[in-house]
């Protein structure tokens, strides 16, 4: 067989040969011994006579230069097998023996802990956080190494060890959730076990919360009673960046004249930039309004208009119903001043 081969120009020329970027050998199968299934692979055009080789170029037109050229891509070849056979087997001796290591944990029995406490009344989830420690169980398993972010990973291992790797894996995951499903289980009858402790706690903390909260509503309604008796409404402001922000301000809105709002300004303690207290006289039924400006962004500016209720507390309304209701309590004072009126 002729085979057009490729020279290594630069090769020949340091050998003191003078040969083209191809040349042409004739090679026989005996010849070619081992080689010849890898030298007709390598043919990329049977069509042409002499055919053309994908082989690496060779330093001399010769068969001697070409078959040593092929001795070594053979054993670059073997090597990189031997080598990816290597790190193949490692891999599996690696996730073998944790598969054993996990086998082995499994075996152990579950370690009791009071590390954990009761989160969720209404299910077994455990956290640490502040509650009374409840006994739980917990055994931990060795890592697999060969998982990674987004599963499992069979980096280097060659198709010929797939299978076993394949079996490992499942057997890896199934010892995963064997842990997990008798751990869930110990933790649910142990927390059967602990339910008087559990309620217990829960018990008490209802009625903090419950104290907590009867707390909350009875200042609340010390300061609706104090809003009430002293006719005054009160509003404590933060401090804030005076460069950015105007002082706060608050009024009491009338509505004289029909829609068009007047504003009766109120006081306002402390200096500018610090925190204070807005006051302004309000009543049951009369309109208060408070607000800020922002220089630097009109979005956060506030303006809040708001009507006193008969309990003292407040009710945050628009414009629109501000007058409304304005209206609605002048009327009510009207009728009620005529009907107080002596028949004559």
């Amino acid at each position: 067989m002729k085979i057009s081969i490729r020279i290594d120009q630069k090769a020949a020329l340091l050998q003191g040969l003078e040969l083209g970027p191809r040349a042409v050998i004739e090679i026989t199968k005996d010849q070619a011994g081992a080689h010849w299934p890898a030298i007709v692979e390598s043919l990329i055009n049977l069509a042409v006579t002499p055919a053309e080789s994908s082989l690496p170029p060779v330093a001399t037109d010769t068969v001697a230069a070409f078959l040593e050229m092929m001795d070594q891509q053979q054993a670059h070849a073997d090597a990189k097998t031997a080598e990816a056979k290597i790190v193949s087997d490692k891999a599996l001796a690696r996730l073998r023996s944790e598969v054993e290591a996990r086998e082995a944990a499994l075996r152990e029995p579950l370690r009791e802990t009071y590390e954990f406490s009761v989160v969720n009344r209404h299910s077994s989830q455990l956290s640490r956080t502040s509650g009374p420690r409840i006994k739980s169980f917990i055994r931990e398993i060795p890592a697999v190494s060969c998982y990674s972010r987004w599963g499992f990973t069979s980096d280097g291992v060659l198709q010929e060890n797939m299978p076993e790797w394949e079996a490992l894996r499942r057997r890896a995951d199934e010892l995963e959730a064997q842990n997990r499903s008798e751990i869930e289980a110990a933790n649910v009858s142990a927390l059967q076990e602990q339910a008087a402790v559990i309620d217990a706690y829960w018990a008490q903390v209802d009625s903090a919360e419950a104290q907590r909260q009867a707390e909350k509503e009875h200042a609340q309604q010390q300061l609706l009673t104090k809003r009430l008796q002293s006719g005054c409404w009160e509003k404590d402001t933060h401090a804030y960046n005076r460069k950015r922000y105007s002082s706060p301000w608050c009024a009491k809105v009338t509505f004289p004249d029909g829609p068009k709002a007047v504003y009766e300004f109120g006081q306002s303690s402390g200096d500018r930039g610090e925190a204070g207290v807005m006051r302004v006289p309000c009543r049951a039924g009369e309109i208060v309004a408070w607000g800020q400006k922002d220089f630097r962004n009109s979005n956060g500016t506030t303006h809040q208009l708001a009507v006193m209720e008969q309990d003292g507390s407040m009710t945050n309304v628009d414009r629109v119903e501000a007058y409304r209701r304005f209206s609605r309590r002048e009327q009510e004072i009207a009728a009620a001043t005529v009907a107080a009126a002596p028949v004559i």
